[in-house]
């Protein structure tokens, strides 16, 4: 088995995964990730048994080799973890392959022990001096492979891209005569060359060492191989003539040929030795000396610690890559034995085991040990995880077992925050997968470890931040993703990486013009004029040059579904924002407080406003409730609101915008309550009454103690202080036999301004105090009690409705008043009403009544002066219509506001058709209500006219004080308002949908007992998780599968789809006709997902 720098694993088998009658019998690969490992892909099928499997420094492409000298090298195709190609192949006949290793590339970083606290990346992370193993023109590395036989021959293929010669090979000897080879190791040195290490077998014969050096002419290789020191094992030959055979040889990191592990094996049992190749001074004769001082030095091996086992040594692994840059690198020497063990020994410490584990004992401890005892089994092979956090083993019985461990250089049990963070920030600098370390982890310590990550990125320099920003943000995304309480912030990082990506593929297709300098191009004059205080998108056009933003209606297109997300991201963002307040404050990442963001959604809203004129199809759909509705101008009219320009680079959200929406969900409450009211034709609530009596007392008590709590607390303070504690110390200070006569004075001074600083104190507790109550009084005035009230039951209000709708004097008054608003009607608009709540229009009836419901406006009044400062008053005062006998029907479940308002375009439309067919005509209103000047025209479900009139002079008095302050903020209420009335106005669609998925890692697996038992082909029901997400009141859920990189409906159950291995996401797979845009950003996303997981094809049927 091999791990790959992308946690995938490629093992080999005997027979395929799915034979259970053995008819497949040969050598089989395949490949696995990690995080899904029941998901195991065939590459391919060999006759021959594969001796040498090794994956290249980018994960990306595998070599096999077998017994009988074939040597294949395969890739991903498409970048698709169950779909490979076969680069090339080579035959060596007659040799079997022992050893493999790819090139090295040439790039290699280690952190600097030295400064490994320091601030910025560059210093801490150092690019060290690493020459590629082989050089192509203009010193670019190559990419192939150098192979070892058992007969001593060494053989270079190397990929030439050429598609008639894929690949060209050359084979040279090991040394100058042919040998038998058993064992072998290759690892790299620093001046481009390998270091090959190569045991005959017997303990008797020595340790062989070659540097081996590959170059490339024109289009062949030469390979060219020089002897090096060699030594025999420290025991030498054995006396009790038992046969003791040396079966492994290790180079204790692959990236330091200065260290050798090597394992040998005799009857009763095996050890295990370390040697490393050091500099020693060699004594000369004194003829031979030179003439000046400096000793003659030469290189040998030298022997350092010994570690005996009672068993045979069955496998062995060593570390890959080395972090730190301290000689020698910390590392471990984990070996298996025949008995089943495993010990993990440390190589600094003279092999002291710190570990062990063993196939034999019971994995948990509430089952019998016996019932996992296999003594047949033994571990055949073992790998380590490029950063040494994970070690994966298989047995001869087609298991395979993955361990955490300890990672190198850690002190206790587990791993540190401040190591699992500069673990993690060394992923981000060079590439490599992290799945490895987010398997170590607690779940408590998770979350200090995202701000920890944020806090040491954002000290780097800004050209540093752009260049890992996408990384930083994949990293991010999955710490967040393994915790419960995380899947928001996850998704909305996940959003925030696709902001960035669609902003720069958009601004991409931007080009200046001929008459604009180039150092500022379309972009940077865009984010110059989004930072000025416009509100109206159209104004924002005039300060641009609508040249630099054309582009190919082709083009425009072909990037409409992106151009849709970004509406329905920002429609989601608004829609989310009257219920942020009103959720826990928690750490971590929120979208709506990034104003960098922000800001960008509203660049990208000014583009798709500029694209939407040249191509109007290329336009963002949306389902709203009126056809004049400009959304877009909406959407950044409202996003304008959000965020300060000039701000912080993470600037938080205008609270009073918050609370002004938080205000109008208390308006939102009453509408559910009045569209329920009329849906029952009812209007009596006449419990309300008793509470505004109880809110009145509760009032006049909160302003009675407001007035007395600041003297009696003053009074109560100075008693206790001046003439029970000072007299006190003062007593007790004054039997002192040492007390001086000036210390009274000092005394006495003291306790004054002791006395001012309680009376700052307690003036400070009492001015707060005073604004908490003048709340609360606010509050009552104008809410109520912060208690909810109990509505009535429906039977309640039909019983007492009774009594007034079938008096005489009501029934006249609602006819005559009826004809007189018949007079005033229009026959030239449509007949479907629809309730516009921010245009200014009227509310048309159907049936040609217009209904003013006066009690509704009652109850409304209880809310005082915030009833008559709201821009929706007009809509408030809902002018409905009457229902018919076969309508009025309780709802079996409570409803929404939006469920309510939905009802009744279905009731208008269906009327609407009916009079198509009888010929009749509606004739909606268009008469204005205007706060200040009109009064109410009719009153429908009333109780007393005495009552109404009295109402009526109240509310023109209010509407005469608060008159001057409407006028000045109207505006900005009714637009901060909209927020709240965006899922009335626009159908919200699903952002971000909760898929289940079946991973290892997710937050189920902190809750499960470990060792997990997984099979071939069958996903784990114990892993399955189901995020939960916040979402959107009214928010459209279509239970359809999106494409996470094109944002396309796939359907319910598509059949063939990419999936990621990390997230579960998946992406569609055959795309049809593409622009060159659309390519690009299908490019962006080829390699990896947005998490950083590996695409595999998922089909339905499986």
């Amino acid at each position: 088995c091999s791990l790959s720098s992308r946690n995938i694993v490629a093992f080999t088998t005997m027979t395929e995964l799915d034979d259970s009658s053995g008819k497949t019998r040969g050598c089989h690969v395949y490949v696995a990730d990690l995080n899904m490992p029941w998901h195991a892909h065939k590459v391919l099928s060999n006759k021959h048994n594969i001796t040498a499997l090794e994956w290249d420094l980018p994960g990306d492409k595998l070599v096999m080799a077998d017994t009988a000298g074939n040597v294949q090298l395969w890739i991903f195709k498409d970048h698709i973890l169950n779909d490979w190609i076969l680069i090339g192949s080579a035959y060596f006949p007659g040799e079997h392959i022992l050893g493999a290793a790819w090139f090295h590339n040439g790039k290699k970083t280690g952190l600097v022990t030295e400064k490994k606290d320091s601030i910025h990346y560059s210093e801490k992370f150092n690019h060290l001096l690493f020459a590629p193993s082989v050089r192509q023109f203009g010193g670019r590395a190559a990419e192939g492979v150098l192979v070892v036989s058992t007969t001593g021959m060494v053989g270079a293929i190397m990929i030439t891209k050429d598609l008639q010669n894929p690949i060209c090979y050359s084979t040279e000897s090991l040394g100058n005569t042919r040998h038998r080879i058993t064992a072998v190791d290759l690892c790299y040195g620093k001046n481009g060359h390998f270091l090959v290490a190569v045991s005959s077998g017997s303990i008797c014969l020595p340790i062989r060492c070659f540097r081996v050096l590959v170059r490339k002419n024109d289009d062949k290789c030469t390979i060219t191989s020089q002897a090096l020191p060699s030594f025999f094992l420290q025991d030498g030959a054995p006396k009790d003539n038992s046969c003791t055979v040396v079966t492994h040889l290790k180079f204790v990191v692959r990236e330091d040929a200065d260290s050798l592990v090597i394992a040998a094996n005799s009857e009763s049992g095996g050890f295990v030795e370390v040697w490393e190749l050091r500099e020693k001074s060699q004594p000369v004769h004194k003829l031979f000396q030179p003439k000046t001082l400096e000793p003659f030095k030469t290189v040998v091996w030298q022997y350092q610690s010994q570690y005996r086992c009672q068993s045979p040594v069955t496998a062995i692994a060593t570390t890959k890559l080395s972090i730190v840059t301290t000689l020698p690198p910390p590392s471990y020497v984990i070996i298996a034995l025949a008995d089943s063990s495993v010990h993990c020994l440390n190589r600094l410490d003279c092999l002291k085991e710190v570990a062990f584990s063993s196939l034999n004992t019971s994995w948990r401890p509430d089952e019998p040990s016996n019932k996992y005892f296999k003594n047949s089994v033994s571990i055949a092979h073992m790998d380590l995880s490029w950063l040494g956090c994970v070690l994966l083993a298989c047995d001869t019985q087609g298991n395979m077992y993955l361990y955490k461990l300890l990672p190198d250089g850690t002190t206790g049990t587990s791993m540190s925050l401040s190591y699992a963070c500069t673990l993690l920030e060394y992923c981000l600098v060079t590439g490599l997968d992290w799945l490895d370390i987010l398997l170590c982890l607690r779940s408590s310590m998770i979350e200090a470890l995202c701000e920890r990550l944020d806090v040491s990125f954002n000290r780097q320099l800004q050209s540093t931040q752009q260049y890992h920003y996408i990384l930083f943000l994949s990293i991010k995304t999955s710490l967040y993703r393994m915790l419960v309480t995380g899947q928001n912030k996850a998704a909305d990082l996940s959003s925030l990486l696709m902001i960035h990506s669609v902003a720069t593929a958009f601004k991409s297709l931007l080009r200046p013009s001929d008459l604009i300098s180039h150092d500022k191009g379309p972009a940077e004059s865009l984010a110059v004029v989004i930072t000025d205080v416009i509100t109206d998108v159209d104004k924002v056009l005039l300060h641009l040059d609508p040249k630099e933003f054309t582009v190919e209606p082709s083009t425009l297109q072909s990037l409409q579904q992106l151009i849709q997300w970004v509406a329905d991201l920002a429609l989601n963002l608004l829609a989310r924002l009257p219920e942020q307040r009103m959720q826990v404050k928690t750490g971590g990442y929120e979208l709506l407080k990034d104003h960098k963001a922000l800001n960008t959604v509203r660049e990208l809203l000014v583009i798709i406003r500029i694209w939407g004129l040249l191509r109007p199809s290329c336009l963002p759909v949306f389902l709203r409730s009126a056809d004049n509705l400009d959304v877009l101008a909406l959407l950044f009219c409202l996003l304008s609101k959000l965020v300060q320009p000039n701000g912080d680079t993470q600037q938080q959200v205008d609270d009073g915008l918050i609370g002004k929406s938080e205000i109008h969900r208390v308006h939102e409450d009453i509408m559910t309550t009045k569209l329920a009211i009329k849906h029952k034709d009812s209007l009596v609530l006449k419990e309300n009454r008793l509470h505004e009596k109880n809110y009145t007392i509760q009032q006049s008590r909160l302003k009675r103690c407001e007035h007395l709590s600041l003297p009696w607390s003053t009074l109560s303070v100075f008693v206790v202080y001046w003439l029970v504690f000072c007299p006190l110390i003062w007593a007790i200070c004054y039997k002192f036999a040492y007390w001086p006569s000036y210390w009274s004075f000092l005394f006495w001074a003291v306790a004054f301004l002791i006395w001012i600083v309680i009376m700052c104190g307690l003036i400070i507790f009492w001015r707060r105090f005073q604004v908490e109550q003048s709340f609360k009084i606010n509050a009552i005035s104008k809410y109520g009690s912060d208690k909810e009230r109990r509505p009535l039951s429906v039977h309640q209000i039909l019983s007492e409705d009774s009594k007034f709708l079938g008096t005489k004097k009501w029934n006249d008054f609602h006819e005559s008043e009826s004809k007189i608003v018949r007079e005033n009607l229009r026959r030239d608009l449509p007949p479907l009403v629809i309730h516009k709540q921010i245009s200014g229009e009227n509310i048309e009836d159907t049936d040609g009544v217009v209904c003013v419901e006066e009690n509704e406006k009652t109850h409304l009044s209880i809310a005082g002066d915030y009833a008559q400062k709201s821009p929706l008053q007009d809509y408030l005062k809902l002018v409905t219509v009457s229902p018919s006998e076969d309508e009025v029907k309780s709802p079996k479940t409570p409803m929404s506001p939006r469920d309510l308002f939905f009802i009744d375009l279905i009731h208008e439309a269906e009327r609407a058709e009916k009079s198509l067919k009888t010929g009749t005509h509606f004739f909606p209103s268009e008469t204005t209500e205007n706060d200040s000047a009109e009064t109410v025209k009719s009153i429908t479900n009333g109780t007393d006219m005495e009552n109404v009139e009295h109402r009526k002079d109240v509310k023109d008095t209010k509407n005469e004080n608060v008159k001057d302050k409407e006028d000045n903020k109207l505006k900005s209420k009714r637009e901060s308002n909209e927020c709240c009335l965006l899922p009335n106005q626009i159908m919200i669609p699903q952002l971000h949908q909760g898929n289940s998925i079946t991973a290892i890692v997710s937050p189920i697996l902190f809750y499960q007992n470990l060792p997990l038992q997984l099979e071939y082909g069958v996903e784990p029901e114990q892993l399955v998780f189901t995020p939960e997400m916040n979402l959107v009141e009214g928010c459209m859920h279509s239970g359809q599968i999106v494409d996470t990189i094109r944002h396309l409906y796939l359907g319910r159950q598509p059949l063939l789809v990419k999936q990621c291995t990390r997230c579960g996401g998946k992406a569609q797979v055959q795309n049809m006709t593409r622009t060159a845009a659309i390519r690009a950003w299908d490019q962006r996303w080829t390699r990896a997902c947005r998490c950083g997981g590996i695409w595999r094809i998922h089909k339905a049927s499986q």
